[in-house]
């Protein structure tokens, strides 16, 4: 059974059409990956910065008002114990409150702050560190999705001229 110049037509541009949902299907497929990797998992390892941020500026502060200061480090100090995302920060994390019970308990020598201090830098750099292997992860979500992309697209290019 031979087609028709009309029914070739409409062959061709559903082929064509088809081409065009896969390209963009792949392109959403991989933003929704790219938004995915930077989202959820940088938010986390940022808030744990932030609350390592807090903390130091607390301990910095304690001369000036102790007893506001320790509720704020407390507070901080709670929400990082609910907010542990990377290997090694559960035990920095447990080593920073029993620094920081010591500091409670009227053990505020500088030798202790420093210890308290020394650990929540090592909070901060687990989290610093995870931020850029994520960042890496999500360069070579982009550069992979940027290829298939590119390669659909010149697929498209040659049968929509043949």
């Amino acid at each position: 059974m031979s087609l028709n110049v009309k029914n070739k037509i409409r062959l061709g541009t559903l082929f064509l059409f088809l081409l065009l949902l896969i390209v963009g299907g792949a392109g959403i497929h991989y933003i929704i990956l790219l938004k995915n990797d930077s989202n959820a998992n940088i938010r986390d390892n940022y808030e744990s910065i932030e609350y390592g941020h807090a903390i130091q500026k607390g301990l910095d502060s304690l001369n000036t008002d102790r007893n506001t200061y320790l509720k704020k480090i407390d507070q901080a100090l709670r929400a990082q114990e609910k907010n542990i995302t990377e290997p090694g920060e559960l035990a920095a994390t447990f080593q920073v409150r029993q620094d920081f019970s010591k500091i409670q308990n009227g053990h505020a020598s500088k030798e202790t702050i420093d210890d308290l201090k020394a650990r929540v830098q090592d909070i901060l750099l687990l989290n610093m560190k995870a931020i850029q292997v994520k960042n890496r992860r999500a360069q070579q979500t982009a550069e992979k999705a940027l290829t298939v992309i590119t390669v659909l697209c010149a697929i498209v290019f040659i049968v929509a001229f043949t």
